[in-house]
């Protein structure tokens, strides 16, 4: 074995980076476990095999394939509860990551704001079928 040269003794001197991406200190992600999972199943859909996405309300999900999203995210010190938790598509888990459903729901998914036309009657006008656009065609006179 070489003499080292330095008078070091064996220690890692490569440079130790943070890239602040949080490496070692990140918390493991918690797996939500079979019998919360029906829990919030039965609380959300029902007694049902199939729903819709408690988020999109577009997307079908079935008991045996759905993701559990937090209303609060486990990030930002949401719980585990049931009362936390929604039964959602995975787009919609991945798309919303961090914000809460409602947040994400709100912004994506609500309805416009606009004037409701239900249970207003609107007036219909009748076209005549000779002239169903309602023009006036100006007549001219031949000159033979």
């Amino acid at each position: 074995m070489a003499r080292n040269p330095f008078g070091l003794s064996e220690i890692d001197l490569r440079p130790t980076i943070d890239f602040g991406f949080g490496g070692d200190e990140e918390r493991p992600r918690r797996k939500i476990d079979k019998n919360t999972r029906d829990a919030v199943w039965l609380t959300y859909i029902g007694n049902k095999a199939e729903g819709k996405c408690y988020c999109c309300r577009v997307r079908t999900i079935h008991v045996t394939d759905f993701q559990v999203g937090h209303n609060k995210a486990s990030a930002k010190g949401g719980s585990d509860n049931i009362s936390n938790l929604r039964p959602i598509c995975g787009p919609c888990n991945r798309g919303m990551g961090t914000k809460s459903i409602e947040w994400y729901r709100k912004k994506y998914f609500s309805k416009p704001k606009g004037k409701s036309r239900k249970g207003k009657k609107t007036k219909r006008r009748r076209r005549s079928s000779s002239n169903p656009f309602g023009f006036t065609v100006p007549t001219f006179k031949s000159p033979f």
